[in-house]
């Protein structure tokens, strides 16, 4: 599954950029996880921004597994979900 952005989304991503330290603050299953990962890969083509540190539960950590392809795409979710 390649992620595509919902425009709330969009608003964490650019929150993220914007300040270089910062909180996300949204309901679960919002896509914190996610656009985060995005955020910090945007950001990664500036400057190298890893290692970086994503605070999630396991839960979250398991169902997010990302994996950049050659074209630097970056995939989330489980294999199955690929």
């Amino acid at each position: 599954m390649i992620f595509k952005p919902r425009d709330y989304q969009g608003a964490i991503i650019r929150h993220i950029i914007k300040n270089k330290r910062c909180a996300v603050w949204a309901s679960m299953g919002s896509g914190k996880s996610a656009s985060t990962l995005e955020a910090l890969d945007e950001l990664n083509l500036v400057e190298n921004v890893f290692p970086a540190l994503i605070i999630a539960p396991l839960r979250v950590e398991d169902s997010l597994s990302c994996l950049r392809q050659a074209d630097d795409t970056l995939l989330c979710g489980g294999e199955s979900d690929r």
